[in-house]
């Protein structure tokens, strides 16, 4: 007969005496990736919480509440949480549809999730993530979530994951990675419960702890305040705040904190399995959470919390005392073994536990880069890279110091070969852009750029509003003779550097109207005036590199046919004036209020969408006959199917301001993100509905 909990605490040996010192520093921050969060629970609305989305149009889900209150839970409410007093970062992980069900995820959405997080303003010291992917053992975890994993290591970030809840002997991607912390679950004899996923292998950092009976918040939406539920989420997630309540009590004490250091505590204390079936044993990882040991370890004499005591067992409890409940933390070693995977992928019947609809992908699996060597006449799609399709601005950096020196030096001896009336015009300084530039494309005889190698040994970037948001890093082939000289004309178009008319300027028979010409044009340049430039980049996720900040940015392999820029005024020359103007007004509402990295399908397909004026621009003719203002736009997945292929429908809504009891009218486009550039399928679709208020 199960004995009722009602609170974590009652749960986990330990936590009552842990309480007595700490609940948490806000200078200690766990961030949760999972479904949106209700924070207006009354567990978690004292919470100091951060969310990193904007307010979901959907219900916050029960998932994604239930796990933050089992960290976060303030102790005045009805969820006492396992470390209330920490600061909580909250990113959406697993999106909820219409219907408030949430949309399974795939390892390249964790790893865009790791990485927001990690470069959010707020220093991250644990990730929690109650969910994953389950991939068949002879497949390997996607390199771009293994990047993001690995830049946690360096940056000495605990990832905590849960390892499933299909009751097979097949972790879930993270947890199956060899630097995350897997958890696993047992029940309340500490015997592992059946829903819960191990390895038939050695995992590094494996360890249980109970994941049956757990209680948690639920959203306001609910008539319950909370529930009590079963799963390896929520035993991940008592895991995560108890290293953030070990952090905080170094942070106390006069430690260094060290979240690598807090997983390796809590590994070698654990507590052995002592049943006689290995399989069993194999059930509970490398043992089952033992706090009392990993707080005599981790503090030894600083901070006496308790007494060395033997555990008392019942005669069907599945541990014994840990051999090294007193370890000293010195003696601690970093463990990396590869965990081995069993080919079972699913059970015959699915045991009762969690309902965690995000836990397994159904779609497929994406990698998170294309690799030419080894692809050999491959071409990178949705289902084998990583894709890209984003809009922004023209940048460039240096990465180390000795490059920067390189770009000071050559910009000193081409300005010191200009002509005297244009070294009024510019400056040696390789941050001034357009002086950089017209280094770039130097031409002194009409024939060959003098200076267009260097633009291989910059660091191009793409940027939203001046951050760096992507670097862009050409393979090494016959098309970069083309992608680097492009990169440097769009950086003369964005300082309004007339390049023709420069080059003319350059040459030694330059006549004197034409230098005349080019100073007036730079001398009554102004910046500020200038329309802006934006870059459309199609390409594939292959990497990352450090810029001269030694902060790190996403690396981009662009294709060469699909580099473009534009403006809005060249998009939309020949157009009426009225809808030139409408246009305008659009793109800049689309653009500004959506600006997005160009990940997502969603994100890909209104990008390409923003760009490809040509059906926008049909859309807002068709919109000015009938006198009709742009409302609102929605991204949705298309109702057409092609294998192996995603598609988006964009809608764009208008109404007529007239008269607003009018039914709003809708028009859509689709559009093919499968490929590494979209393309528009089908024709513009329009329908009425009922005036709805906008969404921007």
């Amino acid at each position: 007969m199960k004995t009722e909990k009602t609170q974590i605490v009652d749960q986990v040996e330990g936590l009552s005496e842990l309480w007595r010192y700490t609940l948490g520093s806000k200078d200690v921050c766990v961030a949760v990736l999972d479904g949106p969060c209700d924070i207006h629970s009354q567990s978690l609305v004292n919470a100091s919480l951060v969310q990193l989305d904007a307010p979901t149009r959907f219900p916050a889900s029960f998932h994604g509440t239930f796990v933050n209150s089992i960290i976060f839970g303030a102790h005045d409410g009805p969820i006492k949480g396992v470390s209330p007093h920490c600061q909580g970062v909250v990113k959406n992980l697993y999106h909820e549809d219409k219907n408030g069900e949430l949309r399974h995820c795939s390892q390249a959405d964790i790893a865009r999730a790791i990485q927001e997080v990690i470069e959010c303003d707020i220093p991250v010291h644990v990730i929690n993530i109650s969910g994953g992917e389950l991939i068949a053992s002879d497949q390997e975890i996607m390199p771009v979530l293994a990047n993001a994993l690995e830049q946690c290591e360096e940056r000495d970030i605990l990832v905590v994951a849960a390892t499933g809840n299909e009751g097979v002997s097949n972790v879930h991607v993270p947890a199956s990675y060899p630097t995350v912390l897997a958890v696993g679950a047992t029940d309340e004899r500490h015997l592992p419960a059946c829903f819960s996923n191990w390895s038939s292998g050695k995992l590094g950092y494996g360890l249980v702890t109970q994941g049956e009976g757990i209680n948690g918040a639920l959203p306001t939406t609910y008539t319950s305040e909370s529930a009590q539920l079963n799963g390896t989420s929520f035993s991940a997630a008592v895991v995560s705040g108890i290293a953030g309540l070990l952090l905080s009590l170094q942070k106390q004490i006069g430690q260094p904190v060290s979240p690598l250091l807090i997983r390796d505590v809590l590994v070698k204390t654990t507590r052995p399995c002592t049943l006689e079936n290995p399989e069993q044993c194999q059930r509970l990882l490398l043992g089952e959470l033992d706090l009392p040991a990993a707080c005599s370890a981790l503090l030894g004499d600083a901070l006496p919390l308790f007494q060395p005591a033997p555990h008392t067992q019942t005669q069907q409890g599945a541990f014994a005392p840990s051999v090294e409940s007193f370890l000293n933390v010195k003696d601690i070693e970093m463990q990396n073994e590869t965990s081995s995977q069993s080919s079972n992928i699913a059970p015959d019947s699915a045991p009762t536990g969690e309902v965690a609809p995000a836990a397994a992908a159904d779609s497929a699996v994406m990698p998170s880069s294309f690799n030419p060597a080894s692809n050999q006449g491959s071409y990178p799609t949705f289902e084998n890279s990583a894709l890209v399709a984003a809009i922004g601005q023209i940048s460039y950096d240096f990465g180390i110091e000795a490059n920067r020196d390189i770009f000071h030096s050559a910009l000193n001896t081409w300005f010191e070969s200009l002509p005297s009336e244009l070294r009024l015009l510019f400056t040696p300084s390789p941050y001034d852009h357009l002086s950089m530039a017209a280094f770039l494309l130097y031409d002194p005889t009409g024939n060959t750029k003098d200076n267009l190698y260097f633009s291989s040994q910059l660091i191009w970037l793409l940027t939203l509003d001046t951050a760096p948001v992507y670097s862009i890093t050409p393979q090494q082939s016959a098309f970069n003779d083309f992608i680097y000289p492009l990169l440097a004309r769009f950086l003369a178009d964005s300082v309004g550097l007339p390049v023709e008319l420069y080059q003319k300027a350059c040459l030694p028979n330059a006549t004197e109207g034409v230098m005349s010409k080019f100073s007036a044009v730079i001398n009554g340049r102004n910046q500020s005036d200038l329309e802006t430039v934006r870059m459309v980049l199609p390409g594939y996720i292959s990497g990352n590199t450090q810029l001269f900040s030694r902060t790190s940015v996403q690396s981009v392999t662009p294709v060469a046919y699909g580099l473009a820029e534009w403006t809005i005024d060249a998009l939309t020359k020949g157009q009426p004036e009225e809808t030139k103007k409408q246009v305008e007004a659009i793109l800049n509402r689309l653009y500004l209020t959506a600006q997005n990295k160009g990940q997502t399908a969603d994100e890909r397909a209104l990008n390409y969408f923003v760009y490809n004026v040509i059906n926008l621009s049909d859309i807002v003719i068709e919109a000015a006959k009938k006198n009709l203002q742009f409302s609102s736009y929605e991204v949705v997945p298309s109702k057409i199917q092609r294998q192996h292929s995603e598609l988006r429908q964009v809608q764009l809504t208008f109404f007529n301001p007239a008269n607003t009891n009018e039914a709003s009218t809708t028009y859509a486009t689709t559009m093919d993100v499968s490929g590494i550039t979209p393309i528009t399928v089908g024709k513009i679709e329009s329908w009425q509905s009922p005036v709805s208020v906008a969404k921007l």
